[in-house]
């Protein structure tokens, strides 16, 4: 691992760790029935909520993650807990030459390197093949959405390649905002060729702060902007908790938003 990454990934797994102690992977995933399905992941992050889908006994999970950092701690994991995966890459770690030829088993976890924005780092075998698709807590201190202001555009490339008709994406994001209420009408729009099926939005500082428990940089979207903070020598939830109090007398709310789309 570069320095850099092996930091990214320690953050992460802090997080994410803190998230399910929460109980948010549960919450998120918990109305949502996975057996016999093809479940598409949008970022594997350290493997603790793809174990969280596979209890739920989906046929498969595909897990797409640009990091190859976070692929090989999310693989040792999850085999560590016993699980069977399925590293789709080869030995090179290099796609073919028209483009990645993935070898997705059933009944397994299947980490592939992809790029969601990237239609090109997607197996093309793969179109309309998933049931659901699962996006959760994207974030990342120089992450900025791609296609827009609105986080749920950037996977649309691969979600909506990967998504049978009927199937449906489960997306959860945390953001600062003024208004909870006005928070659907005002940053988000249901792409064309989908329907919005549920949306929910919770003032939860707790998932928030967990959320990005472990950094000593954040990137954090408010208002439809991005803000930045960094802290180098930074214990573990020292800059969250600065972050959110700052953000909180500044009359913004810590929000943890859930939403549905179906692919008609």
């Amino acid at each position: 691992m570069n320095m850099l990454s092996t930091r990214y990934v320690e953050n992460w797994n802090i997080s994410s760790r803190a998230l399910d102690k929460l109980g948010m992977y549960e919450k998120i995933l918990g109305r949502y029935d996975f057996r016999g399905k093809r479940v598409a992941q949008f970022g594997v992050g350290t493997g603790i909520e793809t174990e969280r889908i596979w209890q739920k006994n989906p046929l498969c999970i595909l897990g797409l993650e640009h990091d190859f950092d976070c692929l090989d701690v999310s693989a040792e994991y999850l085999r560590k807990k016993g699980y069977p995966v399925n590293e789709t890459r080869d030995i090179d770690g290099l796609a073919e030459p028209t483009g990645p030829a993935w070898r997705v088993k059933g009944d397994s976890i299947n980490l592939a390197p992809a790029d969601y924005t990237d239609a090109s780092t997607i197996d093309l075998t793969l179109h309309e093949k998933f049931d659901f698709g699962v996006f959760t807590f994207v974030g990342g201190y120089n992450y900025f959405p791609v296609f827009g202001d609105s986080i749920i555009f950037d996977p649309l490339q691969a979600y909506d390649f990967l998504l049978k008709k009927g199937g449906i994406l489960i997306n959860a994001e945390r953001i600062l905002t003024s208004d909870p209420d006005g928070l659907q009408k005002e940053m988000f729009f249901v792409p064309a060729g989908y329907a919005l099926k549920f949306f929910e939005t919770e003032i939860n500082r707790p998932a928030v702060e967990a959320s990005m428990w472990g950094n000593n940089k954040i990137g954090f979207h408010g208002e439809g902007s991005l803000v930045k903070q960094s802290m180098p020598q930074a214990n573990e939830g020292e800059l969250a908790k600065l972050f959110l109090d700052s953000a909180e007398k500044e009359g913004l709310k810590p929000v943890i938003y859930r939403l549905e789309i179906e692919k008609v």
